[in-house]
């Protein structure tokens, strides 16, 4: 796993499938990890509050200086 993959596995280890998909068909973690916050937050899963808020940080992070 390269660093961005781990650290988006370890803030949402629901996106392991999200990983793999953006290696096999060499699109951007980045778009695929935004889709998964979106359906997470359309969800509406109390359960999925931190993760919905560590996935916005891990976002938040790659769009940073």
């Amino acid at each position: 796993m390269t660093d961005e993959e781990y650290d988006l596995w370890f803030v949402a280890p629901q996106a392991l499938p999200l990983i793999l998909t953006a290696r096999h068909q060499e699109q951007s973690l980045r778009d695929l990890a935004i889709s998964l916050l979106a359906s997470l937050n359309e969800r509406q899963d109390p359960t999925d509050r931190s993760t919905i808020h560590r996935l916005g940080h891990w976002l938040n992070k790659l769009e940073a200086p």
